[in-house]
């Protein structure tokens, strides 16, 4: 036990490093403030400031003469020890992303509690309602402010509790539910806070035995506590506390490497797709990838390519699809590497198997297509025969316009040759179409056909109905409009407009009557004509001046 005379010096003793433990304070502000960009790292500097206010205030408190300057320190003491609740409570809800949608609600009412008590310090002199009856006393030469409490010290030092305990619930909440070095940063962080808290209620017990304020030491040990837990947990590192628990549950791995390409943080994924000893903190990213490999991620490097790569892990090799963006600093500069990674070797055995079965289908449909084809050409081969054999011409025609339909309805052939089964070109289908039809009037007459033919990638429904619809228009002009004459001329249109088809079909051959084209006397093609361009919503003009003229918009 110290007597009064050493242990008045040892009290001195303590009281001179106070200028020490507030530059710490500042300093650890001012270091702080580098991090405002991460949750909660201005309030924090905010914090250490008010910190190093309240002890710089206390110290020139006890170093004062008289009453008078003893209090004006008070007052300037109260400047930063008003607002340490406050803060404190702030600064962990923005830290650990808890209550943040009620912030603008909380936070006024802690600011406001913490300025009304700050001006009820600075005019006790008035009121009373903080310290009554105010004096001091002289222990080796420290002036050691005596007072009675008044009704705003005690709203103050419940207040100030109602902080701590709002702020180790943040802390044990957030510990709670996360892990490895993100719990150990909150568990220090609880930790440092208790010794403030502890001095709070020492000096609210022991108010008349007490020899000093034992406030700022409770925050000196805090401090050290914060200290090693920025250095040795990295409180303020790249990823914030409060992402952390996002970061860990991601289900891609990410890296995140130093200008260096020094790995600093993993998540669970990244160990568990590459292994956890090949991601610890420090390892060099060149000693997973090889110097080609490498190369091909950084030149990758915010690209929305997506990089897939062959990894070799443990006995076998996973496809890894690996995405690079830079991590830049508030002036730009770059301050780190994020690799996000991702296993797609089943999905990419998945696309494999797919693939084949496309593969397996186009050779079916081919097959498919083929025999069709065959099949019409044998029965269009059996007409012509049967018609060779007929004398009659009727029914030679007849056979002859069963055969024109079959050829019309020879879309298979062109869509064997082509990769994409539902579009064919209008050029390719239509003009061989056409020629073929012609071919099959065996007469002497010499018509002529102008096909005026756009090549465009159509429907191959579509074309089909098309075909048939120009089969039965060249089937009537050589029934009808040319019937007894020896020459003539056709002419076919066909183009794509604003995505409409624009069909033009011209003869000067007779012209057909007007009751040709009624539903009652109308035949089998005029009908078919007309119930294929409704089928495709389409519209259908006749005019009859000098032959007769079909334009069908479809």
């Amino acid at each position: 036990m110290y007597n009064q005379l050493s242990g008045g010096e040892f009290i001195q003793v303590i009281i001179n490093f106070l200028p020490i433990f507030g530059m710490a304070y500042l300093l650890m502000g001012l270091i702080s403030d580098r991090n405002r960009d991460v949750p909660g790292g201005f309030l924090f500097s905010l914090l250490m400031i008010a910190s190093a206010v309240y002890t710089f205030g206390y110290y020139f408190e006890v170093h004062s003469k008289d009453l008078e300057s003893a209090f004006m320190y008070l007052t300037l003491e109260y400047i930063g020890l008003a607002f340490l609740g406050s803060l404190w409570v702030l600064f962990l809800m923005e830290y650990t992303g808890q209550l943040i949608n009620y912030r603008r609600f909380i936070a006024p009412l802690l600011i406001l509690a913490s300025f009304i008590t700050l001006v009820i310090v600075n005019t006790n002199p008035f009121h009373n309602l903080y310290y009554i009856n105010l004096n001091y006393d002289t222990i080796s030469n420290l002036t050691i402010i005596r007072f009675d409490r008044g009704t705003w010290y005690w709203f103050f030092v419940i207040f100030t509790n109602v902080c701590f305990i709002l702020g180790s619930i943040l802390l044990l909440r957030a510990w709670r539910v996360n892990k490895n070095t993100i719990r150990k940063r909150y568990y220090l962080l609880f930790i440092g806070s208790l010794f403030p808290w502890l001095a709070l209620i020492f000096n609210m017990i022991a108010h008349r035995s007490v020899v000093i304020d034992l406030g700022p030491f409770g925050l000196l040990v805090a401090a050290v506590i914060f200290v090693y837990n920025i250095y040795a947990y990295k409180l303020f590192d790249l990823i914030p506390a409060a992402k952390k628990t996002v970061f860990e549950f991601m289900s891609d791995g990410v890296l995140i490497l130093n200008n260096s390409y020094l790995i600093t943080e993993s998540n669970h994924a990244a160990e568990k797709l590459l292994g956890a000893i090949n991601v610890k903190r420090g390892t060099d990213i060149a000693t997973l990838f090889d110097k080609e490999t490498l190369g091909k991620i950084m030149q990758n490097e915010d690209s929305d390519n997506v990089l897939d790569l062959v990894y070799k892990k443990n006995s076998h090799e996973i496809i890894l699809d690996i995405r690079s963006s830079r991590i830049l600093d508030n002036q730009g500069h770059l301050n780190g590497i994020l690799l996000i990674l991702r296993d797609v070797t089943i999905s990419k055995r998945d696309e494999d198997e797919v693939r084949r079965l496309l593969t397996e289908k186009e050779i079916l449909l081919r097959e498919v297509h083929h025999r069709i084809k065959n099949n019409m050409n044998t029965i269009a081969g059996f007409l012509t025969l049967q018609a060779r054999k007929l004398q009659d011409k009727g029914a030679v025609n007849a056979l002859q316009e069963a055969k024109n339909k079959i050829s019309g309805m020879m879309i298979y052939d062109q869509l064997m040759h082509t990769d994409d089964f539902t579009n064919i070109s209008s050029g390719d289908y239509l003009n061989p179409l056409i020629d073929n039809i012609i071919e099959s009037y065996d007469n002497e007459s010499t018509i002529k056909v102008i096909k005026e033919i756009e090549d465009e990638i159509m429907d191959s429904k579509i074309m089909f109905q098309v075909g048939i619809i120009l089969n039965e228009l060249l089937t009537n002009s050589f029934k009808y409009a040319f019937s007894n004459k020896q020459d003539g001329e056709i002419f076919i249109h066909f183009r794509l407009r604003n995505n409409k088809i624009e069909l033009l079909y011209r003869d000067n051959g007779h012209v057909l009557p007007e009751s040709a084209f009624d539903d009652a006397s109308s035949g089998l093609g005029l009908n078919l004509i007309r119930l294929l361009i409704r089928q495709l919503k389409g519209t259908i003009e006749i005019n009859r001046s000098n032959g007769t003229e079909f334009i069908m918009i479809i």
